[in-house]
């Protein structure tokens, strides 16, 4: 049998993506969907979390260290707003939720408490807020830099009692006007697209656009 290990457990969950893909039509939402999970799998690499699965409207990701799994909540959030606000035909909402815990690796997916605190907060949350457990506000102590406020005991489908919870607080950042070409483009060297999913995605769309 597997033994279970400590680990942060973090859910997203890309908000309204049923009405939105009505909207605009499957082949569409497709391309928003990409770019948005492309968006979110840079910050899970530059905080060195591991993606479990897709989940079709979000990610399950897990990460050894509190602080950690705190901080790139925080970068999914600001990055997913910087993105929707610099291409607004590619925007949309964003959930995210974490929890910290023992769980147990089987199969390549992970099993125990936290997982399932972890997706139930998500599936209480507002578009653009972060929750935690207390727990994980408390393993990540100093370390983390967020502003973590608790926010009481919420009743969560499926657990035996109310778990103590707190919001993350986040602030949007600066968006620079137009999409910045590489230095490929530009003349000033070749820029490295290691962990620049994001700005792939986007490269690829205009250029699609511009020759259609």
């Amino acid at each position: 049998m597997p033994e279970a290990q400590t680990v942060a457990v973090l859910f997203t969950d890309l908000v309204g993506s049923t009405a939105r893909q009505a909207e605009v039509g499957d082949e569409r939402f497709d391309e928003i969907r990409r770019t948005h999970f492309a968006v979110l799998r840079d910050v899970v690499e530059a905080h060195q979390g591991t993606e479990v699965k897709n989940l079709g409207d979000g990610l399950m990701v897990v990460f050894r260290s509190a602080s950690n799994a705190i901080a790139a909540a925080v970068s999914m959030q600001v990055e997913n707003d910087r993105h929707g606000r610099a291409h607004p035909e590619l925007a949309v909402g964003l959930k995210v939720a974490a929890a910290m815990g023992d769980a147990v690796l089987e199969e390549d997916d992970w099993f125990g408490t936290p997982v399932v605190e972890a997706a139930r907060l998500c599936a209480v949350c507002d578009a653009g807020q972060l929750l935690v457990t207390e727990s994980l506000r408390l393993m990540a102590g100093s370390r983390t830099e967020a502003t973590v406020e608790p926010i009481g005991e919420l009743a969560l489908k499926g657990l035996p009692a109310p778990v103590p919870t707190c919001e993350v607080r986040w602030e949007a950042a600066e968006v620079v006007a137009g999409v910045p070409l590489p230095g490929l483009f530009t003349g000033d060297g070749a820029a490295p697209f290691a962990g620049r999913s994001a700005e792939r995605a986007t490269l690829d769309r205009l250029w699609k656009e511009a020759g259609s």
